[in-house]
């Protein structure tokens, strides 16, 4: 009954503005707009919404309460690294956690991300 998740949206003070950051890091091109919402669609399908934000921005770390982070899988994590490096995003954090490759790293809105490449893909 329940296929999956179809996309996760993020609020944004500049929708097209971060939307342009997610295609340009991730080619996740544009699939379809409803009104003022972006979607972009990675290649698996999935999808990921900006809605233009309403309000002030509310301070989150890693752990406070609700959706923390998002995750990029990755098949090549190594490969992923470097590319990131080279567009001039910051890692904050690599982990390997029994063979799971992690690196977590925000967009230019603070939003938490990480790549992430399981053991089981390797």
């Amino acid at each position: 009954m329940y296929k999956g998740i179809d996309h996760t949206a993020i609020a944004s003070p500049d929708p097209e503005g971060l939307a342009d950051w997610y295609y340009r890091t991730f080619g996740f091109p544009i699939s379809h707009r409803i009104e003022a919402n972006i979607f972009l669609q990675a290649s698996d399908e999935t999808k990921l919404e900006i809605i233009p934000s309403d309000g002030k921005s509310v301070s989150t770390e890693f752990k406070t309460p609700g959706i923390r982070h998002i995750a990029i899988r990755v098949l090549d994590f190594n490969v992923a690294i470097n590319d990131l490096a080279h567009k001039g995003i910051e890692i904050d954090q690599v982990l390997n956690i029994q063979g799971n490759l992690l690196a977590f790293f925000t967009d230019p809105e603070g939003n938490i991300l990480h790549l992430v490449q399981w053991k089981k893909d390797t």
